[in-house]
Order: structure tokens, then sequence, then C-alpha cells
């Protein structure tokens, strides 16, 4: 009766008969290997019987044959073991019947049979061509860097020749990622391939030796890095389609390029040229190098035949063909290089049309070479800043060196130009320009040469460099150069002359002269923190030091806000301001005194006198005036006795110089009147008081003594004779 066998055990089953003959072969190994050759036993690598017995050394050679007889013997045993399995094996007998496509696997085993019956659901159709139909087992997966087990399939080699109707087994090989590989690091069998997907998206591989692990294999050295994929084309860059994927190709009608999606934008993979069989005038295609020999051998025909150039000295062979040239130096045919020894023309020619005559433009000299030009002060354009012309010098000559680099993709599209110019002569000055990705000219830029360099400047060995300061001795001057560094220590000195550092402060410092001696030129002191309304009275003095002009005594006049013209000035002090504490000489004005000759409001004017004709006075003394304007009075008063600077004045008594006890000024309306008698006599105006001047006249013409005397009004006047009288009223 049959019994049921779980799929899952085939594996098993298989596995144990598989390995039934692998262990025999290593027992047969074992046996009859070589005396140096290893076997894996039990999971372990031991030596051959033969190499064993190489190892025995000659005085246990008979233990080593009891050995040797005992395990032939064993040998034996295991061998019939192993036959009798191997036939049993042998007895077995397999069945298999097809299955509903969607039928799982079964298989049944009767152990008194040894027969195997086998289920195998019906699988899908394969495809049908030349090769015939696909096989029923398909596929095999490969697993994952980890996986171990059915991993491997035998391909065959190179040399197979098997029938092509059908595919045996088509294999999946093991893929995974960076990260899974590098974890795993197996070892792939000789020949076996595995497949790395790359963070960047990328597809790479390995493969195996048997012996090497996975991270110490190398990959393959033919990478494609991009495979592109023609998908047709559109009129424009911009009819490129949006949804591209990378590698996808279009052609661009109007233009003949190619652009190729990267993944992130179109790259322009260029245009396909034609190649011309021949050079074509104007055709911007390769051409064929037959077609070049070709048009090589007519150019010389075409030169032999039609004579040189005036610079050029041909020689001809028989058939006309050039076979050998000469060069003219300078263009004259009678001083060749050939007879100088040199093989070319060593001067430098001129640029192409412009022999002798001032080059009309940089701009467009773009003939790659090294020319010689002339460059004309007023005609040449855009010509670099030569400084050279002098007067009555309208034009320089030099040297012109045009280069070029070629166009490329992504950066520039057109071939840009780099001009390299040198002036002839003793300064030989050096400018140098090329074009923007454009094609514009940038500006000349001149480079710098030993003839450039000024004072203070050195060149070495090709090196700027800036030569070190040498002081003054007593005999020879010093040099210009980089001056020493201070030290720490030396931080608030001087450079000295002599290269260095010091105080220098006693003769760089103003020093104020004395009653003997005079004063020193220096640095003078700085001014102390100053009100700009009030610097203009803060004055320097030969005491070194900025005096004061007070208000007292001078200041600032007021036409402005920032005059500078110094008035002698006054002071509005407060009210009850007491004179005794006034001790600055000057004009003060207030409402109310205290310790004043009279009450109210009045000005104190005080000054300082000096000894007359004594310029150097150490002793002075004060007087002041008081104006008492609420009394009408005027009062003074002086200083007791000379002092000393810093010492208070000593004061006498106030004395009234002007004040009320006089008669007041009359002010009836006839005070000022003037009366005047021609002669006689007569009365005086009633009221005031008068003052009469008599003049008396003889008959000559000449004046009499007269008479002046003051009378009241209404007073008879005059006097006998001839005369006049003249009064004038003073009081009323």
């Amino acid at each position: 009766m049959s019994s049921g066998i779980d799929c899952g055990k085939l594996e098993e089953v298989l596995e144990s008969i598989f390995q039934i003959p692998v262990d025999a072969a290593r027992l047969d190994k074992w046996v009859n290997g070589g005396e140096f050759e290893t076997v894996i036993l039990g999971g372990k690598e031991v030596p051959t019987l033969r190499n064993l017995v190489r190892q025995i050394d000659e005085r246990s050679s008979q233990a080593a044959e009891e050995e040797i007889n005992e395990a032939k013997a064993e040998i034996g045993a295991l061998a019939a073991k192993i036959q009798a399995k191997i036939d049993e094996l042998k007895a077995m007998t397999a069945s298999a019947e097809t299955l509903p496509p969607d039928h799982p696997a079964t298989v049944y085993y009767n152990a008194g049979t040894g027969e195997f019956e086998f289920g195998i659901p019906q699988g899908k159709q394969g495809i049908q061509g030349e090769r015939g139909l696909a096989p029923a087992i398909d596929i095999i997966y490969g697993g994952d860097p980890s996986d171990e087990g059915l991993s491997i399939i035998y391909g065959g080699n190179p040399a197979l020749d098997e029938p092509g109707d059908r595919t045996i087994i088509r294999q999946v090989a093991r893929i995974g990622t960076s990260a899974q590989w590098a974890t795993a690091n197996p070892v792939l069998e000789d020949g076996e391939s595995g497949y790395e997907r790359t963070p960047e998206g990328k597809l790479l591989w390995k493969t195996g030796d048997g012996v090497t692990h996975w991270n110490d294999l190398p990959y393959p050295s033919i990478l494609v890095d991009k495979i592109y994929r023609y998908r047709g084309s559109v009129a424009t860059v911009e009819d490129l389609p949006t949804d591209a994927a990378e590698g996808d190709v279009y052609n661009i009608t109007s233009t003949g390029a190619n652009y190729a999606w990267t993944g992130t934008q179109w790259d322009n993979l260029g245009v396909v040229q034609e190649i011309d069989p021949a050079p074509v005038k104007g055709s911007g295609n390769p051409v064929a190098s037959g077609g070049v020999y070709a048009a090589l051998e007519d150019m010389q025909t075409d030169i032999a035949a039609t004579g040189a150039p005036d610079e050029v000295t041909i020689v001809k062979d028989e058939s006309g063909k050039l076979v050998a040239q000469d060069i003219a130096i300078g263009g004259d045919p009678t001083d060749l290089a050939s007879a100088r020894g040199y093989i070319v023309d060593e001067l430098l020619p001129w640029y192409p049309g412009y022999f002798n005559t001032p080059l009309a433009d940089f701009d467009a000299a773009t003939i790659l070479g090294r020319y010689h030009v002339a460059v004309h002060k007023e005609t040449t354009l855009n010509a670099p800043p030569i400084l050279l012309f002098t007067t009555g010098t309208t034009s320089n000559d030099g040297m012109l060196m045009v280069e070029a680099m070629s166009s490329a993709t992504g950066i520039s599209s057109v071939v840009r130009y780099r001009q390299t110019f040198m002036v002839f002569g003793a300064a030989s000055k050096i400018w140098v320009r090329h074009q923007g990705t454009s094609g514009e000219w940038g500006t000349w830029r001149e480079i710098i040469a030993d003839t450039n360099i000024g004072d203070g400047i050195r060149v070495t060995n090709g090196m700027l460099s800036v030569p070190e300061y040498e002081g003054a001795t007593a005999t020879e001057p010093g040099t210009a150069g980089l001056v020493p560094p201070a030290t720490v220590e030396e931080k608030d000195k001087y450079l000295k002359g002599d290269g260095t550092y010091g105080s220098g402060l006693a003769a760089s410092v103003f020093t104020p002269p004395t009653e003997s001696a005079p004063g020193t030129a220096g640095l003078v002191p700085a001014p102390q923190a100053v009100d700009p309304s009030q610097q203009a009275l803060r004055v320097l003095g030969l005491n070194a030091a900025f005096n004061t002009l007070t208000a007292g005594s001078f200041d600032l006049s007021w036409e402005r806000t920032d005059s500078t013209n110094l008035v002698l000035g006054a002071s509005n002090c407060a009210y009850g301001t007491n004179l005794e504490d006034l001790v600055v000489a000057g004009d003060y004005y207030a409402s109310q005194w205290t310790n004043a000759p009279a009450d109210g409001e009045g000005v104190y004017s005080l000054r300082e006198m000096r000894t007359y004709g004594d310029a150097n006075s150490t002793m002075r003394v004060a007087h002041a005036f008081f104006y008492a304007i609420s009394a009408g009075k005027l009062f003074w008063r002086g200083g007791t006795a000379a002092r000393p600077a810093g010492q208070r004045q000593e004061w006498r008594d106030w004395f009234e110089i002007l004040g009320g006890n006089f008669a007041p000024m009359p002010k009836a309306a006839g005070v000022g009147q003037v009366y005047l008698l021609p002669y006689g006599s007569g009365t005086l105006p009633e009221g005031g008081t008068w003052v009469v001047v008599s003049w008396g006249i003889n008959i000559a013409g000449g004046y009499s003594e007269g008479s002046v005397q003051f009378l009241a009004g209404g007073s008879a006047i005059g006097f006998a004779g001839t005369g006049f009288v003249l009064a004038q009223c003073l009081y009323a």
C-alpha cells in the first residue's frame, strides 16, 4: 500500500541519494590518492592514506602496516554497505502523472516496492519558434546574496554541441543590493555570476572563481555606463518630450543634432557628419585620407607647372613633380635658407595683408600664428594702451601671437581666440587678452616684467620681493625697504633713522620757553574736550597749553554759529550775584547785585593792570567800575596794592564819581533857545538862566573886548556903542 510523502521531504531524499556517490568518491580518493594529497572526510581535511604512510617514520613501519590493513578492512565493510545501498536505490522505480495547472505538486513512495509516484502540475505554454517549445521547467530562482540552496546550475562549456530545438533550463542568478552583497559576502562557484543593484540604479555583476569572497572579487572592466535608444525625431529642441526615459535619443530635424535625455536634462550629442571623398571648398565635413593625398599630388603638379611664389624656389624631377623647396629669406630669392643653413625663414613674417603698414583692427586679427605688426597711434582700433608713443612718433611695432581654443559642448559654441602682443624696444611691454564664451573680446591686461618694477621692489630669481630697510650710519645713508617689526615692548616707540626703535620723546615734544632759555620744537599737547561753540576761545600759547579766553574778557562774535571772530565779551549773571566772587577780568551784568555800591540793576567792569613798560611784571593790581543803572550813578574802586597771581585783591572803598547830588538838567520848553541883539540894549526873554556874550566893534572894523555873564530871564542887556550881544538859555 502506498504511503504519501510530503513534497517538502523530497529535497532531503534527493540530497541523500546524491551524497552516496560523493562519499564513495571521497573514500576512493583517500585510499588511492597521491602521497601529497588531502581529502575532506567528516567535514575535516585529512591526508590521504599514502600521505599518512609517507609521514610515518621507518621505525614504526610495521605498526603502520597493521593500521593500513585494519583501515582496508573497515573500508571494505563500508564499501559493502554502500554497494547494498546502491543496489537498493537501483531497485527504485518512479512514475509521474500530469496534474491541472493550479494543482500543487505531489509525490508518493511505496516502501514495499520502492516506487515513487510524482504528480506534476501542467506548466505554462512556452514560446514557440524555430527552436521549438519552451521547457516545462523554465525558471529556477537563484535567490539573493544570502541564499545557498539550489543556486548552482551547471551550464556546460563552450564546446558542447547540444540540439538547439529545446531549452533545457533557464537560470535566474542571485541578485541583490550593494548592501546585501556586502553583508552576505559569499563565495561564488567558479563561473557563477551574481548581480548587484547600486544606490544610483546601476546594475553591476561579478563572476566567482570558487575561492574568493564577493567583497574581494573585481567588477568586470567592460561595464556599459549608458545605453542610448533612438526614439524618433522632432522639429526643434522645444519639441522634445517631457516624459522621456534616461537614454532616449531624438534627432532635431532643423539642425541635424541628436539629443539624449540624461535623466535631468537633454544632452547635445552633436551632428552626424558626412565624409567628403576629396577636399570641397566651403565644406565643413571630414575628408577621406585618400582624397587628401590625391589633392596634394595634384597641387605638386600645379606648382611645378605654373611656377613657385616669389619667396619659394622649386626643385623638380623629370616628371615635373615637386621634390624639394627652399625658403627665400624675407622674400629675397637671392638669399636662400639653404645657403644660410636654415630650413625655414627665421624672420618673423608680417601679418597677412599688412606688410610694413599699421594693423587696422586687433579684433579682426584671428589668423593663428606669430606675426610682425605695426600699431598706429590713431588709426589702429582696439589696440592695447601702448605708452611708448612719443612726440613726433605715431606708431610702434611689435610681435603679435594669435592662439585659439576649439569650441566645447556646454561651455562655448564658438572658437575662442587669445592674443599676446609685445612691443619692441627697451621696455618690452607685453599685453594679453582673450575672447569670452560668446566670442566677445576682453580687455587688454599687461604682463609685469622686471623692467616695469619701480623703486623699492626687486626681482630675485624671477620672484618679486621688497628689500629690508637698512638704517643710516654715521657715514652711509640708509636704504628704503620693509621696516623691521616692533616687539611688544616697543609698541609705543618710534622707528629711528638707524633702523632701531626708540622713544624719541625728549626731542619730539614741544617744550615752552623759560625766562632764560628758548623752548624746543616738537609735538604739541592734545586739546581737551571742548564744545564746538567754544573751541575758537582755546588758544595754544607758548606755555604749551591751550589757554581759555573767558567770556568775561573775550568772547565770540554772534553773527554766525561757527564764528571765529574774537571780541571783548560780557557775562549775564544771576540775580543777587556777589561782586566779590568775580575774580576774572571782564564785564558783568545783573538785575540785582550783592555787595554793590547801589541797589538795582547794574554793570560791573573788572580790569587787571600791570606796571606800564614792564612786560614781565609778576605783580598786578585791579580796578573796577560799577554803573548803577537804577540809581543813575557811576562808582569806581581800586586795589589797595599789587599782588601776585592767585591771590585775592584787597579793595579800597567805592568812590562815587557821578551821581544824584548834581542839579538835574532843565526840562523847560525854552532851554536851548538863542537870543541875538545886534547893537544897543535890550531885555532877555522871561524865565530860565541865560549865558550872555557881548562883543564890541570899533570904526576900523575890529573887535573890542567883550564880556560873558550869566543872567536871569527878563534882565536888561546891551552897551552903548557899536557891537552885538548873543545869549542862550541854559536852564528853564
